[in-house]
């Protein structure tokens, strides 16, 4: 469905939760099934239940949103958090063990770090620069994509690389963030990363 909608006209779909009609409409909302409680997702069609309070939002495809939000929070000027951390492995498609071997650490060191509130310095740094280049890896290796779409998303990570090593500067001289940093992403934005056809959200397992 796509976000053409003026922000006041209802449309409606079935509840999946109690089969209710839900009634939906352009609106900001707060993607926390992303695992973080700062992000929102500006101007995407939201469906409300009335009967049983559920809410589910619809966005562009969720591949992209998760390339948009990991890009983010790599060109964050303060350090890392451990649930950001535990966002970009996953984006990355690492699981815990995997991530430790990599990082030459063990699983209950990253289980630790993933929940602090600010990495360490120099585990911010391995963090960001391991998670960029696996990102990277994937859009170049990707079967199937078109030429057009592979070389935008090549062009945009050049750049994201590029503002990373400035940031990577730039942090040096930063203490941890008092506050999480909010992350608003709006359909332009995403169009630049993906389609711009509607699909569930997904959540990152």
């Amino acid at each position: 469905m796509a976000p053409t909608k003026e922000m006041n006209e209802v449309v409606v779909s079935k509840c999946y939760e109690c089969g209710s009609t839900m009634e939906g409409k352009l609106e900001n909302y707060r993607y926390t099934e992303c695992g973080l409680s700062s992000v929102v997702l500006k101007n995407v069609l939201v469906f409300r239940c009335k009967e049983c309070g559920v809410s589910q939002a619809q966005i562009c495809d969720a591949a992209a949103l998760h390339r948009v939000l990991a890009c983010m929070i790599l060109m964050k000027e303060t350090r890392l958090s451990g649930l950001e951390l535990r966002f970009l492995r996953k984006v990355a498609g690492y699981s815990a063990t995997d991530f430790a071997v990599v990082s030459g650490t063990s699983k209950s060191v990253m289980s630790r770090w993933e929940h602090r509130p600010a990495l360490a310095k120099q585990t911010d740094r391995l963090v960001r620069l391991i998670c960029a280049h696996k990102l990277l890896s994937d859009i170049l290796c990707e079967a199937g994509m078109p030429d057009a779409d592979r070389d935008r998303l090549l062009e945009q990570a050049r750049e994201s690389l590029t503002n990373m090593e400035e940031t990577l500067k730039r942090i040096q001289a930063k203490k941890k963030g008092r506050r999480p940093v909010q992350y608003e992403i709006d359909p332009v934005m995403l169009s630049r990363y993906g389609t711009t056809d509607h699909a569930s959200v997904a959540v990152l397992q």
